[in-house]
């Protein structure tokens, strides 16, 4: 069984359609389906970062449902988490689109462990309307849909045209949506447990894989309004926050609970006055305030502690033992022994210091999880314009069938636009494969410059350069930076330099 995005899943999305709706017009290489589902493969691909992770099964076949294909997609709609509808008029004339496909999902899905919505408020029907059909003659199973309109603008009774700039528009607003939806039910069923991963109660920690969550330690009263600042000023950002420990007030049970609770955690944060803070109901040597910082020292998280600049540790700190456990912390820090740092910025930046904090432990978490693992295939980057996506879609399926693994390219026209997430894909791959299309030589040059700086400062493991030609057809051009040579293929020729080129990159991995 294949792995979805979505655990407990075969297949993360299942689109469901009337055939007439992929008849090809003479001359036509695909149907409007096809190419349909082609551009929304290759838009999910970039949004996730790899052209393998999103499952998507449509019925491929050329013949009519029916007879041996009926078992084959009652499977796919049973084992599917989301279901798209491309609803038109041959659709809502299908019998069996609507009987053997929509109805037994929606009433699948509305008895399964996660009901029919899930998360933010969010459908497991998408329905996307091939025609301006009215709301009145639509299936009781799209109500509280709106619908992704894919019909002309100039035309409302016919779908879109396949490559149109309305076309192109109408699939980056639908991938936006289920790629917000994939990671909202990934977090759902990530909680779960089951054979359909059957979702657990709501947990205070993030299961999200973009999330970080810090911890707040306790806090002195004199700071609760600094500290309900932050708190709001993080979650703002998407940040979860874990605090109001204690309770337990019992050392053991304390002491376990903030043990269970960091392992979640990215970060840890802690306000500190001139007092040290409620003792330990039954540790009266102790507080819990120092309690907390040290078993997170122990647990090796990293941890930001601030004083207010107005605190003198010196001369204004009454507590002894409290007063040696401040100079402590800033003796550690000073002598980098601790994986801690002890501020004393204005409580107005606080909150830009944390997440400053948060992205750089974020990229040192995505660069160890990046780097490639023995035996793993050789990565191939692959940039593109969208105006050669399904071109980009045939080069990956080439490398996936050469035993390569294809990564996309972030979505930009600039390469320094979304440098984290281009940086934290160049560093999975060994070669490099520029689209050569619809575009501009100077858009390739651009790309190529940017990645070579990349390699010559951050040490990047690309051991090959290409720009892929790819209709139409073009002049051959000489890109090479300098000492660095870049392979020019001319797939309008065919396939055999390219399958050359892999096959020595992947001998070399």
């Amino acid at each position: 069984m294949t792995m979805a995005y979505i655990p407990g899943f075969k297949h993360d999305i299942f689109i469901s359609y009337a055939h007439v709706d992929n008849a090809k017009n003479p001359g036509e290489k695909m149907g409007w389906v096809e190419t349909f589902c082609q551009y929304l493969e290759v838009e999910l691909s970039k949004k996730v970062g790899r052209s393998d992770l999103v499952d998507i099964w449509w019925d491929s076949t050329d013949l009519d449902p029916g007879q041996q294909f009926d078992t084959k997609i009652a499977d796919g709609v049973h084992e599917s988490a989301i279901f798209l509808a491309l609803y038109s008029n041959g659709y809502q004339a299908s019998r069996y689109c609507l009987e053997n496909e929509l109805t037994p999902f929606f009433e699948k899905a509305d008895s399964d462990a996660y009901g029919i919505v899930v998360g933010d408020n969010r459908r497991r029907i998408y329905h996307m309307l091939l025609a301006d059909i009215n709301y009145n003659e639509w299936p009781d199973a799209f109500d509280g849909g709106s619908g992704f309109p894919f019909f002309d603008g100039g035309s409302p009774q016919d779908a879109s045209i396949p490559g149109s700039e309305e076309f192109r528009g109408q699939i980056r607003k639908l991938a936006n949506s289920l790629h917000l939806f994939l990671d909202e039910f990934k977090e759902v069923a990530d909680k779960g447990s089951g054979s359909a991963g059957a979702p657990a109660p709501k947990d205070p920690t993030p299961a999200g894989p973009d999330q970080q969550t810090v911890f707040i330690g306790d806090v002195p009263e004199s700071l609760g309004k600094t500290a309900r600042k932050l708190i709001n000023d993080l979650e703002r950002e998407n940040i979860s926050i874990i605090h109001r420990i204690p309770p337990p007030y019992p050392s053991e049970q304390h002491d376990e609970k903030v043990k269970e609770l960091v392992e979640t955690c990215s970060l840890s944060v802690h306000l500190l006055d001139a007092y040290p803070g409620r003792t330990m109901d039954d540790d009266p040597t102790n507080t819990y305030r120092q309690r907390q910082i040290e078993i997170i020292k122990e647990a090796s998280l990293s941890q930001i502690i601030w004083v207010p600049k107005q605190v003198d540790i010196e001369g204004g700190v009454d507590d002894e033992n409290y007063q040696a456990f401040l100079k402590d912390l800033m003796k550690g820090q000073r002598e980098a022994e601790e994986v801690y740092e002890f501020v004393r910025i204005l409580p107005t930046n606080l909150k830009s210091h944390v997440l400053d904090k948060l992205t750089k432990l974020k990229e040192e978490q995505q660069k160890e999880e990046n780097a490639p693992a023995e035996g793993e295939q050789a990565g191939v980057l692959v940039v593109t314009h969208q105006k050669d996506q399904l071109h980009a879609f045939n080069v990956g399926s080439l490398l996936v069938k050469h035993h390569m693994q294809p990564y996309i390219n972030p979505s930009e026209d600039d390469p320094t636009a979304n440098f984290s997430e281009l940086k934290a894909r160049l560093d999975k791959v060994t070669m490099l494969m520029v689209l050569y299309g619809q575009v501009a030589e100077g858009w390739v040059r651009q790309w190529l410059g940017e990645i070579l700086k990349l390699q010559m400062t951050s040490g990047l493991a690309i051991q090959e350069y290409c720009v892929i030609n790819v209709p139409p057809e073009k002049e051959a051009v000489n890109f090479d930076f300098g000492p660095i040579p870049v392979n020019l293929i001319d797939l309008n020729k065919g396939e055999q330099d390219l399958v050359a080129v892999l096959d020595r990159v992947r001998g070399a991995a």
